[in-house]
């Protein structure tokens, strides 16, 4: 519902701020990551794909690869969602 995605959105952005403060590029990639997600749920793919790519890119930085298919997973959704499926495959096809 609205109301979890809001509660959600506070808790991520206490997240990023005790991220940023502490220095601390896993916790930071986590909460970019559920970020991302949150903003697919809101049906923001441009900045659900921007958050996942920099949390795929702190997670690089940090060599965790457990991590890195966390990010891959939203950043496929955002590939396959149907607005895409044209410009994604429908070309190979023709």
């Amino acid at each position: 519902t609205n109301g979890d995605l809001a509660r959600a959105k506070r808790f991520l952005d206490e997240s990023m701020t005790a991220a940023r403060r502490t220095n601390n590029n896993l916790a930071r990639s986590i909460a970019l990551v559920n970020y991302g997600r949150l903003k697919f749920a809101e049906g923001d793919y441009r900045q659900a794909k921007r958050l996942c790519r920099e949390s795929l890119r702190l997670r690089e930085e940090l060599s965790d690869r457990w991590g890195l298919a966390q990010c891959l997973e939203p950043l496929t959704a955002v590939a396959v969602r149907p607005r895409s499926r044209n410009r994604i495959g429908g070309r190979a096809g023709r």
